[in-house]
Parts: structure tokens; sequence; C-alpha cells
């Protein structure tokens, strides 16, 4: 977990129309409270579906989606992950795991990438099961 990967301090840096969205796991990347109530911000105007624009003193406007929580699941119907992006993620996860419990790999490989043939092996086992060969 990453806590305020970005603050009232980077408003600076932003553009105009900057749209800020958060993809990690926790809702605390995007320091949001600290967003709105930084002194940079003239107003801020609230839409629907959880879409927030701040408009900054200087004319800027950033848009920050869901206030700082994970964007999959903003909206009228927040859905999360889908469930075939579950499958995948955690049929990678027992693939690794299988491979370090043999010895296939060494402990060089127990770290982000996936070794290419369990990815391989993984969206190809998924894809003929979702599309099977005619």
């Amino acid at each position: 977990m990453s806590r305020d990967v970005l603050t009232a301090a980077d408003l600076p840096l932003l553009r105009d129309g900057v749209i800020l969205a958060n993809a990690g796991h926790f809702p605390v990347e995007i320091d949001a409270e600290g967003l709105i109530g930084a002194g940079e911000v003239a107003a801020s105007r609230q839409y629907a579906d959880d879409l927030l624009t701040l408009e900054l003193t200087d004319g800027r406007r950033v848009h920050l989606v869901s206030r700082g929580h994970m964007f999959n699941l903003a909206g009228p119907r927040p859905l999360g992950n889908s469930i075939e992006s579950m499958d995948l993620g955690f049929a990678l996860q027992a693939r690794c795991l299988e491979a370090v419990a043999t010895g296939a790999v060494d402990a060089a490989s127990c770290v982000v990438p996936v070794p290419a043939a369990i990815d391989t092996a993984v969206a190809t086992s998924y894809l003929d099961r979702k599309y099977p060969p005619r």
C-alpha cells in the first residue's frame, strides 16, 4: 500500500481538466480530503455517479473520481473486479506457488514478473475454456 501518492502539494503540477482515479487497492493513494480542503480550491462541484470537480483559484479544474476510492467501485452500479480477472489472478498465483513448491523456479523468480511459461499456460487455459477450439 502506498499512502499519499498524490497530495495537495501536487496541485501545481496538475494540468487543467486532469482526471484523477485510483486504481490501487486501498483508498489512501490519493489524499482526497487534502485536495478538497487545499487553499488553491476556490469551489467544488459534485456530479452524478460520484464525480467531483475541484475548481482552483487559477481557473484550472481537477476531476476526482469516487473521492479517491477505487474507480472500479464507483458509479451507480459498482461492480468491482470481474470474475474473469479474479479467476486469472488466482490461477496465476496458484501456478506460481506450484512452481516454487516443486523447485521449477528459483527465489529470483518469486517476484514480479510472472515467469513467461506460467503466464502463457494460464492465459491459454483460460482462452481454451472460454473459447473452445472448433
